[in-house]
């Protein structure tokens, strides 16, 4: 089974509860911001995450879970150059 590239960000308003979730998601993905995490991840890892996380989430919070397609054209803005050809920005 083949590891996709995971985009993960959130949004969480109360600070304890913002705390646990970058804990758990440490567990999975690397992080890029204080609320924005990659990482390669399985189908098998993406449920177990889901399943850690979910006692976490609150129907309050703002979760993006994207999952990048290795077959899209990577994209740039600018002068920036894609330096790792395994992600790319589109925005």
């Amino acid at each position: 089974m083949s590891a996709s590239r995971i985009l993960l960000a959130y949004d969480i308003a109360q600070p304890s509860r913002a705390i646990r979730a970058r804990k758990v998601v440490r567990d999975y993905l690397d992080d890029l911001q204080r609320s924005v995490f990659t990482g390669m991840a399985t189908h098998t890892i993406r449920r177990q995450f889901l399943e850690s996380v979910n006692p976490v989430i609150d129907p309050q919070d703002n979760w993006l879970i994207a999952v990048l397609d290795q077959r899209a054209r990577i994209l740039s803005l600018g002068a920036a150059e894609a330096l790792d050809t395994s992600f790319g920005y589109w925005g």
